[in-house]
């Protein structure tokens, strides 16, 4: 019995481990079996709805021969009109416009020279690529004739070896035939783009004739599309796939950088080798090699599920092992106290009672914080829910896997904010080495993420007056939070430089901005843009309230703004300089006679708290309130003002930094109203801008007291009883 207990725990961890790696196995297969369904099925209606592109650009073509064919002569203004009813740019996009060359030999070029130019083509003059030969065809209507595609008119196509193979081929077959990989006439730009051209041949009477030679003696010229290829293919990628998915298209059948047509990334970086491919198509008469690749945000919720089946099931094992060991070493204790007559009934009673109270104990602390991970999980195994309710899931998973750590610290230091426990150890500090090992810590998460990371620096910044770990907590809060909101190819900039006589830190990105209506809000706590089950970051809304406290806990400010949503957003912190000889440990808070009276100083005294934040506002309320103080609370300078008016106030506490109107513009609006009563009303400042010249100018403004943040409450009481008269 003894080594049947001895062995029973490592058998039923070797089976919950066993089974934990089969469930896993087969759920691998089958996410990756659905993922590269998915994958092939994504790639082959890309693929369909290239070709269908195509065939309604060369039904666009043929629409063009024929409208050659019933016209003896096709003016330019005609040519024109045609196209403009096809409206290019909204229907076929990629296509630059529709063109015709016309055939002619080389003693005709002084005379189509001259008509075109009696036709009203100013300057127009035939160009050609190479040497021309005694065959030309000239480019001699282009619509829509914007800027780009003025550039093309003129130009003798048949002189180039790439645009003249095509032609021939079109000629031969009488079919609509693609280009080679060309740069475009119309490339007028310096970030020039490939393409190719589509031709389709135009022959005298609107037939086409039945043997070759016959078409080339027929032929009179071509009408053709030129196609930029990023313009064409990235209009393909729209929504989500063109972040899911790496593609590139090749002409020619190979892969090669020469032949290169179109590329959505410069690099595979994270793509999946088990879900790429490579596919040959045959476009217009012209091969082309498609390469595609699957990034991981492709690939499905099964395959995401993969490591936390694995991560739960092997913890599963080992919780069964512990519990099944400490119940066999409880039951060979029992057995050891049974067997010896010397141990008494109370110390089996006891054996037993522990080893229950330590199962009640285990059972409770894996039970509550697993019970929502184990709950979805197993809803999740058994195909109870539908495909919302299964996003939801994972996020709930994941959310309670990933962000634990990170949202316990947010609160301790929200806590602390609160509470005004949040205590800073003030010196001197260089802010360069400081904003360098904050981007040293994030730059791994940039680059995993394919984000650029860039810092311009300012050697002669100066020196500031902050806490080390709080500032570089500042950094590394508003880097990450741009890494994060930035995708794939993106920009991050931090610039720290000086702005007169203070330090300012800028963080710049190119991601997903800032909605105008959110904007206000970016700095509250708890507060997010996206809120929703399906929303692409994760959080609670801490962070960037966080940093606010601290920044101006350093006396500074901060800002955000964003031109929209899709348009990146800019982060401003600044920081007062140090000024020479300034005392790295100096307080800024005036001299009030201590101790508190014992009691109820504030018995009676009518306190009015101003304060635009919340929870602010409501803790000095409730803190005057137990010293016995009525409080009164306002949430704005006008709506204090108003108050003040109605009521008889004894003592004002006002925040500084409001929005709109500040303490500042409480007190001179008080200062200018009529009213002895209000005119001389003691007002305490209470603010996280701490610095000497800070308390200067909140005394030489007219307030009787000054405090800065964090506050000590009974300080606080004990500054309104003086001013009040209630102390000696």
């Amino acid at each position: 019995m003894h080594q049947l207990r001895s062995w029973l725990p490592w058998a039923v961890l070797l089976v919950t481990a066993l089974f934990t790696v089969i469930g896993t196995t087969y759920v691998s297969h089958v996410a990756q079996a659905q993922d590269s369904a998915r994958f092939e099925t994504a790639i082959q209606d890309l693929t369909a709805e290239l070709h269908q592109r195509i065939d309604s650009s060369i039904t666009l073509l043929r629409a063009g021969r024929a409208f050659f064919a019933a016209r003896e002569t096709v003016t330019r203004d005609e040519f024109a009109e045609l196209v403009a009813h096809l409206e290019l740019a909204a229907r076929f996009p990629g296509v630059q416009g529709i063109g015709f060359t016309r055939r002619i030999h080389g003693d005709e070029v002084a005379a189509l020279e001259a008509e075109l130019r009696r036709q009203g083509a100013r300057g127009f003059r035939v160009r050609a690529a190479d040497r021309p030969a005694d065959e030309r065809h000239v480019i001699v209507l282009l619509e829509p004739l914007n800027e780009r595609n003025q550039a093309a008119i003129g130009f003798d196509a048949f002189s180039d070896p790439v645009r003249r193979t095509a032609m021939q081929q079109a000629w031969e077959t009488g079919e609509a035939t693609a280009s080679g990989r060309i740069m475009l006439l119309q490339e007028l730009d310096e970030a020039e783009e490939p393409g190719f051209v589509v031709y389709l041949p135009v022959y005298r009477g609107g037939r086409r004739p039945a043997t070759v030679a016959e078409r080339r003696e027929a032929l009179v010229g071509f009408v053709y599309c030129p196609f930029r290829a990023r313009d064409l293919l990235d209009s393909l990628l729209h929504g989500q796939l063109g972040e899911t998915i790496v593609l590139r298209v090749y002409d020619g059948p190979a892969p090669d950088a020469g032949n290169l047509l179109f590329t959505s990334a410069a690099e595979d970086g994270d793509v999946s080798r088990a879900l790429t491919l490579t596919r040959a198509l045959r476009v217009a008469g012209r091969e082309w090699t498609l390469y595609a690749g699957a990034r991981p945000a492709f690939v499905g919720a099964s395959s995401r599920l993969v490591p936390v089946i694995f991560g739960l099931g092997i913890g599963i094992a080992v919780l069964l092992f512990l519990l099944t060991r400490a119940e066999a070493q409880a039951g060979a204790e029992a057995q050891q106290i049974a067997r010896d007559l010397q141990r008494s009934e109370e110390e089996l009673k006891v054996a037993s009672r522990a080893k229950d109270e330590f199962l009640a104990t285990l059972s409770h602390e894996l039970r509550t914080p697993l019970n929502a991970i184990l709950g979805w999980t197993r809803m999740l195994r058994l195909g109870h829910l539908d495909e919302e309710r299964s996003r939801t899931a994972l996020e709930v998973i994941e959310r309670n896997a990933r962000t634990q750590v990170q949202l316990i610290e947010d609160l301790l230091d929200v806590s602390r904010i609160i509470t005004g426990k949040l205590r800073l150890e003030m010196r001197t500090v260089a802010v360069n080495p400081l904003v360098e090992e904050a981007i040293n810590t994030v730059r791994p998460s940039a680059e995993a993420k394919g984000v650029k990371l860039v810092w311009r620096a300012d050697p002669d910044i100066g020196l500031i007056l902050g806490a080390p770990d709080r500032l570089q907590q500042i950094i590394w809060n508003l880097l990450s939070n741009a890494i994060k909101f930035t995708p794939a190819g993106g920009l991050v900039e931090l610039r720290a430089g000086r702005a007169g006589d203070t330090v300012r830190l800028l963080v710049r990105d190119s991601g997903v901005g800032i909605n105008p209506a959110f904007l206000p809000h970016v700095f509250e706590r708890f507060r997010q843009a996206d809120s929703t089950t399906t929303r692409s970051h994760s959080g609670v809304g801490l962070g960037l309230a966080i940093v606010r406290h601290l920044v101006e806990l350093h006396g500074g400010t901060i800002s955000a703004a964003s031109e929209g949503e899709g348009r990146g957003s800019t982060f401003t912190a600044t920081f007062p300089l140090r000024k020479a000889g300034a005392d790295a440990t100096a307080h800024a808070e005036p001299l009030v006679p201590e101790p508190l009276p014992i009691g109820r100083p504030l018995e009676g005294l009518r306190v009015l708290v101003v304060d635009d934040e919340a929870d602010s506002r409501e803790l000095a309320a409730q803190a005057l309130a137990v010293h016995g103080a009525r409080v009164e609370t306002a949430s704005s300078v006008p709506g204090a003002i108003d108050l003040l008016q109605q009521r008889s106030i004894d003592v004002v506490v006002t925040d500084l930094a409001m929005p709109d109107e500040d303490g500042f513009s409480l007190m001179q609006n008080l200062r200018a109203l009529g009213s002895p009563r209000l005119r001389f009303l003691p007002v305490i400042a209470v603010t996280a801008y701490a610095r000497p010249e800070d308390r200067e100018r909140v005394m030489a403004e007219g307030f009787q007291g000054y405090l800065p943040k964090p506050v000590e409450f009974d300080r606080l009481a004990l500054m309104v009883a003086h001013l009040a008269g209630r102390t000696a």
